[in-house]
């Protein structure tokens, strides 16, 4: 198992990574903690440098403090999950996922996954909403409930709706009420409070919008499954999307406009570099482009040649075949660049649809 993906339990079918511990589908998420490996601590510890002035003749060497700067370290193993500043304050896993549990619990919900990335830096944990919608030709989709819980100086606990397409194990993603909740996130806690009762009582004001939003996810669905998508239009989806064209082209002018002030040598690097980059998105669109109809579930009364279809080539292409290992497709497709980017799919395809 990769460095990316640390431990993992799942309970029911093997996630699409292949990887984790199976258990029982009736853990609670403090047992789902334990059987994931999760049960450790974290603590914000001082950070010192050194000194080595020549004194007398002899160089010595003295420890100072670092003024307003910490390391959080896994108290387990010691190992450094990075800087911190004076007002991040800890969140132990436990606490989140005692957090998590009023959730899953007041909604009937059940553990699906939780597990640590990258030695530690991200925890998480995917919880079954226990409700689903099916569009034309039994394709389902499920709403899950996933906890986002990063050991990191700058990054917050997020609880998020996820839905997810049964048939591919595409994880989908829609845009938030932004005026309900603040941003595109369910919920929301920076590092810099603690969990409080005021805290908790804004969570689950915000969280009141998972079946909400499930319902409101499967009329977008349900509009994209019934809009045909010519090969066009898709190319055109893909394009907009992928957008790194677009960049190699203005970066492409300022070049023109700039090379007679350019040596020979470094016009050629230049030229070389923008080539390079207008290959690169062309691969990915390409490639993207073919997903769309090798992806399970492409021939489905409600994908083919449909802007469902067109949809789910993206997300299946960041969740299964994108980035340079399947660990390495997790990190980024749920909680990096890529899950952002799948915002942006649903987006745009609904616009386009229109």
């Amino acid at each position: 198992m990769s460095h990316e993906v640390e431990t993992m339990a799942y309970a029911g079918e093997k996630p699409w990574h292949g990887l984790g511990k199976e258990v029982s589908h009736e853990l609670t998420p403090k047992e789902m903690l334990v059987e994931a490996g999760l049960d450790w601590t974290v603590s914000k510890r001082p950070l010192r440098t050194t000194m080595q002035p020549v004194i007398h003749g002899e160089e010595q060497e003295f420890q100072l403090p670092v003024i307003d700067q910490f390391a959080l370290v896994r108290d387990t193993d010691n190992r450094i999950l990075g800087p911190c500043g004076p007002k991040y304050t800890p969140l132990q896993n436990v606490e989140a996922f005692d957090f998590f549990q009023r959730f899953t619990e007041a909604g009937g919900m059940k553990m699906e996954t939780a597990g640590s990335l990258n030695e530690g830096e991200q925890v998480w944990a995917l919880a079954n909403l226990g409700e689903s919608f099916e569009l034309t030709g039994h394709d389902e989709v499920g709403g899950f409930l996933l906890l986002s819980h990063p050991h990191k100086w700058g990054k917050a606990m997020v609880m998020k709706f996820t839905p997810i397409r049964v048939v591919c194990n595409n994880t989908l993603t829609m845009a938030m009420d932004t005026q309900s909740t603040g941003n595109r996130d369910n919920f929301r806690m920076p590092h810099t409070q603690a969990m409080s009762e005021d805290v908790i009582k804004a969570a689950e004001k915000a969280m009141g919008l998972a079946s909400t939003q499930l319902a409101i996810f499967k009329e977008v669905a349900t509009v994209l499954s019934k809009k045909k998508c010519t090969e066009q239009q898709r190319r055109l989806f893909l394009g907009r999307l992928f957008d790194a064209p677009k960049h190699a082209e203005i970066e492409r002018d300022m070049f023109l406009g700039a090379k007679k002030d350019m040596t020979v040598m470094e016009a050629q690097a230049m030229s070389a570099k923008i080539e390079m980059s207008l290959d690169d998105a062309s691969r990915t669109v390409n490639d993207i482009y073919q997903y769309v109809d090798q992806s399970p579930g492409s021939n489905m009364k409600s994908a083919k040649g449909t802007w469902w279809g067109a949809l789910n080539g993206v997300t299946y292409a960041i969740d299964h075949k994108l980035g340079r290992s399947t660990n390495n497709r997790l990190d980024r497709a749920w909680f990096g660049d890529r899950a952002a980017k799948k915002l942006q799919a649903v987006a745009l395809a609904t616009e386009m649809a229109v």
